[in-house]
């Protein structure tokens, strides 16, 4: 769960995941980090955190790794926006 349940996510949703290893369909909030498939174990990373940008207590919340996990493919999908921008394929 979050650094002392954050308060700052407006909007909780409910996220569906379909597990890589066993096929079960896998419920996440929103405002979860992580969760794990209560059929085999395989654990999910919420890959959906828009709050990390903007909170000042996003690296305690999250980790050190799942932060730096976070930023590195959010720079690598600006680099992919940034490429796009600059093809032929607008």
């Amino acid at each position: 769960m979050l650094f002392e349940g954050c308060q700052g996510k407006e909007g909780v949703k409910i996220l569906e995941k379909i597990c890589p290893d066993c096929g079960n369909i896998v419920e996440m909030m929103s405002t979860d980090v992580c969760t794990e498939c209560e059929q085999c174990g395989h654990f999910f990373y919420n890959d959906q955190m828009d709050c990390v940008w903007t909170c000042p207590n996003a690296v305690k919340c999250v980790g050190e790794h799942l932060y730096a996990r976070l930023q590195e493919a959010k720079e690598l999908e600006e680099i992919e926006l940034r490429e796009f921008e600059d093809s032929d394929e607008w």
